[in-house]
């Protein structure tokens, strides 16, 4: 049966697009994960994910016959530095001969009439968000971190995809322990003059504009940058409101001013279980506090807490491989690598009919 490719023009279009992993038979054993694993209707809703204010996007699907069996979105992010670049994602398809071909082929025209001339992906809807495939490793299952079949890698590389970079999934035991200089590093950054920590507010809007200037300006410089806006730091910290523990949601401040900080959100271990781990949703201090100690006595903050909290595991992700400073201080920590997600680019031509 042939293959047909079909642009999404209408709201059941879009049903059927946002529904159409949960039909493929990658996903039929993942059960309770399928949740964590999926994007969630929500997250194609602008109203509540608000990165659709500053992204355009056309969708996709390959359907064989009348069934759905394959989908791909093509964005174009206004606030991505490199205007020439675009993103693919929510890629979902079925192993089949040349229907990921068709998609990403399509997802490449789209972008290519909107003048970017490289595209890479998967990113879902931002290089904020979800990123990646999974190419080697299995994290326990987690909001934004792929759940891919393993043959997603295969679909880019037969489709002529080729890599651009990797980002990594890191792990910390808590019954391992801190290397010895990075606890004595921390300790003397708390005892100077000026330093302290402050749990962050959820409801107030002007934390939000708080979190907002230490994402951007301890994110800057990074790859796949792309600054928060007000709307999602509000977005982000209401999320936070529900989710957090508020003793891992705090800033650190030197001599009045915001030097860094980190959010923890408490995640089970499996479906069943109750959240005996934590993962990062954010964690950095800004370019002038660096190398002063303080990112080490984040770190020993964090893990008297997680100790105290009964928390027996630190997930932290997503690391860019170039990130070698963050790299090294959590090898020091003791932490593992987990995972290795792939990010792919394809700069050829686009296609054009005829």
């Amino acid at each position: 049966m042939s293959l047909n490719l079909v642009r999404v023009r209408s709201a059941g279009d879009m049903d059927s697009f946002i529904d159409l992993p949960l039909n493929l038979p990658a996903y039929r054993h993942k059960g309770k994960d399928l949740g964590l694993i999926l994007e969630t209707a929500g997250s194609f809703n602008p109203s509540l994910n608000p990165v659709h204010r500053h992204i355009k996007a056309a969708f996709f699907m390959v359907c064989r016959g009348k069934a759905p069996v394959g989908r791909i979105a093509a964005i174009k992010d206004m606030l991505y530095p490199n205007r020439d670049t675009g993103f693919f994602g929510c890629f979902e398809c079925a192993n089949l001969s040349g229907a990921a071909a068709l998609l990403l082929d399509a997802a490449k025209k789209w972008l290519w009439e909107k003048g970017c001339r490289k595209m890479i992906g998967p990113v879902t809807f931002n290089t904020n968000q979800k990123v990646g495939f999974k190419l080697q490793g299995a994290p326990a299952p987690q909001p934004m971190i792929p759940g891919n079949p393993s043959y997603y890698n295969d679909l880019m590389r037969e489709s002529g995809l080729t890599k651009h970079t990797d980002l990594y999934t890191y792990s910390w035991l808590i019954d391992q322990r801190l290397e010895d200089s990075l606890r004595e590093r921390g300790a003397q950054a708390g005892q100077m003059p000026g330093v302290a920590l402050r749990p962050i507010n959820t409801s107030g809007l002007q934390e939000a504009g708080l979190v907002r200037k230490i994402y951007n300006g301890s994110m800057q410089g990074s790859w796949g940058f792309v600054p928060l806006t007000a709307a999602e730091s509000s977005a982000m910290l209401k999320y936070c409101s529900s989710h957090a523990d508020p003793d891992l949601m705090v800033t650190v401040w030197y001599r009045g001013l915001p030097a860094g900080m980190f959010i923890f959100l408490p995640t089970a271990l499996s479906p069943k279980a109750p959240p005996k781990s934590v993962r990062a949703a954010v964690m950095g201090v800004l370019p002038p506090f660096r190398r002063t100690g303080l990112g080490s006595y984040m770190i020993g903050y964090l893990e008297q807490i997680v100790r105290k909290k009964g928390y027996r595991q630190v997930d932290i992700s997503m690391i860019h491989e170039g990130n070698g400073p963050m790299r090294n201080l959590l090898s020091r920590t003791g932490a593992g690598v987990t995972g290795i997600f792939r990010v792919y680019q394809d700069d050829r031509e686009a296609k054009t009919p005829g």
